[in-house]
């Protein structure tokens, strides 16, 4: 064993003689910013509290970008809120002042954990990291990859992001934690019916119309940085489809930098009328939309899960999604819908609209399948079961 092995083990049994009662949660945000870490974030809030009760624990949550008004008011007293309203420094100094002494650190983002890259190496606490997706073992930062190898457990999102971190790591100590279904998401006990009421929403070429029941959705933020989601791989695939499929359409919900250009693209290619971009839509209405799409189709090269899968089989939707991606390992192929190959995305993305449209038993088989495989293993319980399994072999 050498030296800092030694080290660390000493500084570990040390730390063990003398640690509080506490669990310590880092994240990025859970109640006042958006999007899948918020989500997840809210589950793993659910799974601690749980967790903390059953030990007899202390909980302090330590929130980058919530505020103090984002704070929940029902948190029990075992649970301490310090809302850093986006300063980083408050952050990092509250980290390391609760992780120093506890039983248990976890965040939610590996770059969260650079305050306590320090005390991991040393061996003076225990520290648990989440890990997303490609930006965890793609292109990590330079300062990442030692976190990564010192975190007593690294959390992956899926089995796909497991897998390729363990291929990029040595010494890699992780699990794979499937996500599940958010919390402010209801499990619904059996297939929601489209809507009552029509949906209407402006098309690219300003018209407004009712979107119809051969609509397919993808729900995303559209970020230049981020192109993989597969805004216009959708677009490019569409073009062979509206000459048999008039009524076809397209909504893309979500917002960022990049609609314009997406929004460009599908002027390009003549699909003005068939395309809808409503930019950011609250929950009624993406409930709605749901509700009244024919399937849901993310062919995505950059998610470690992808939430939004669960939330459309929710509604019992059939779903596309890309391999060798974390869609894959919530979209089973050809049973619950379709997965597609990268480097011919456009080809079978078109074969896969035409198969779904001609064919609308099949398209229900295929949701109804997703629908049953979000019960047996993606629910917001499972999940929060599956997390704290793994933080109770930390602590014990």
């Amino acid at each position: 064993m050498s030296l800092g092995s030694k080290l660390r083990s000493l500084n570990r049994a040390a730390h063990r003689a003398s640690r509080s009662d506490t669990i310590v949660f880092g994240m990025t945000g859970a109640h006042g910013i958006s999007g899948g870490i918020a989500s997840l974030n809210r589950n793993i809030l659910l799974a601690l509290e749980s967790l903390v009760l059953e030990r007899g624990l202390k909980l302090y949550v330590v929130s980058l970008h919530d505020t103090p008004s984002d704070i929940p008011s029902g948190a029990g007293a075992h649970i301490y809120y310090t809302a850093c309203s986006g300063d980083k420094k408050r952050f990092s100094a509250a980290l390391m002042r609760y992780s120093f002494r506890a039983r248990l650190t976890l965040v939610d983002h590996v770059r969260l954990a650079l305050p306590l890259l320090p005390f991991s190496y040393l061996g003076f606490r225990r520290l648990a990291i989440v890990a997303h997706g490609p930006e965890a073992w793609r292109n990590p930062k330079p300062l990442s990859i030692p976190l990564f190898q010192s975190a007593d457990l690294c959390i992956a999102n899926s089995a796909f992001t497991l897998r390729k971190m363990q291929e990029r790591f040595s010494g890699f100590q992780g699990v794979s934690c499937p996500l599940g279904l958010a919390p402010e998401h209801n499990l619904h006990d059996v297939i929601p019916t489209p809507p009552s009421d029509s949906v209407f929403l402006k098309n690219l070429a300003g018209k407004k119309r009712e979107i119809g029941p051969q609509m397919f959705l993808l729900v995303g933020r559209m970020h230049s940085q981020q192109e993989g989601k597969g805004h216009r791989d959708i677009l490019r695939a569409l073009t062979s489809s509206v000459e048999k499929h008039p009524d076809v359409q397209v909504v893309f919900a979500g917002t960022g930098d990049d609609s314009k250009a997406i929004a460009e693209l599908a002027v390009q290619l003549s699909l003005q009328s068939h395309v809808f971009m409503p930019g950011f839509v609250t929950r009624e209405m993406l409930e709605q939309l749901y509700r009244v799409c024919y399937a849901f189709v993310m062919p995505s090269r950059q998610d470690g899960f992808g939430l939004v899968y669960l939330e459309a089989m929710n509604y019992g939707k059939p779903c596309v999604g890309c391999f060798d991606d974390g869609g894959e390992c919530v979209v089973s192929h050809e049973e619950t819908g379709f997965l597609v190959h990268a480097e011919t995305i456009d080809v079978e993305l078109s074969e896969i609209f035409a198969r779904l449209l001609k064919k609308p038993s099949m398209a229900a088989k295929l949701g109804r399948a997703g629908f049953e495989r979000l019960h047996r293993e993606f629910s917001s319980e499972q999940f929060q079961n599956r997390l704290r399994g793994h933080l109770r072999a930390l602590l014990d």
